[in-house]
């Protein structure tokens, strides 16, 4: 299996709705804020459904793994009644439209992409840890045509197909000094926080246990959608 983007977990926000210097720079910064204007974000933040998107619960998952303040930044979602999607876009389309002011964990490749398309929307690469997500290839076994597929991933990771990556797309190049816009370097550069790539590894079917599932789930949905449906 071969990783090839480098797409990070990011914040966005309606700059017309958030003042410069005014955006949370970490995760702790985000849990702080939203304790302490509760009324002013009450409906207005965003972040993944985690039980109908996988993507969602796998970053729900690694944030868990990774920060001692994931649970305080759950309770405060559960706090001002935080809108739950099971999409990237259609959080992307609220805050730009200033329906919402923030959406969490939005995958930056998206978020990048509809920026440099003109959207209204700002974009933190957390100051604290970064998770970054590489989509991947695989050729099976049982491949009709094997040749294309290796000769596709060539591609895929030569100079020429991680200029794509680092292109318009934003998918993030994955190999070190590729030319573009969105490479590690510059991606790295908006942002001090530590890059914790969330690795091609049989680590992460740890999360996919179906009792730890479980588990996960209902005490998320306890805390952030008590309630709800």
């Amino acid at each position: 299996m071969i990783g090839f983007t480098y797409e990070p977990a990011v914040i966005i926000y309606n700059p017309r709705l958030m003042p410069p210097g005014t955006q949370p720079r970490t995760h702790l910064d985000l849990a702080v804020l939203l304790e302490e204007q509760p009324a002013r974000f009450a409906g207005r933040v965003a972040t993944y459904d985690i039980e109908r998107s996988g993507f969602g619960y796998l970053l729900a998952s690694q944030d868990q793994q990774i920060s001692s303040q994931f649970w305080r930044l759950a309770a405060a979602f559960g706090r001002v009644r935080a809108r739950l999607s099971d999409s990237s876009p259609a959080i992307l389309d609220s805050v730009a439209s200033g329906e919402l002011i923030m959406g969490y964990n939005v995958l930056g490749s998206y978020a990048f992409a509809r920026q440099a398309a003109g959207a209204r929307i700002g974009i933190i690469v957390p100051d604290d840890y970064v998770l970054v997500l590489t989509r991947s290839m695989v050729i099976p076994r049982t491949a009709p045509n094997p040749d294309l597929a290796r000769a596709f991933v060539d591609f895929a990771l030569s100079p020429a197909g991680q200029r794509v990556g680092a292109g318009p797309s934003a998918l993030g190049a994955i190999m070190p000094d590729s030319a573009g816009t969105w490479t590690p370097e510059r991606i790295s550069m908006m942002g001090t926080g530590v890059i914790q790539p969330i690795a091609l590894a049989p680590v992460l079917l740890v999360a996919l246990d179906p009792q730890r599932r479980s588990r996960f789930l209902t005490t998320w949905q306890e805390i952030v959608a008590p309630g709800r449906p």
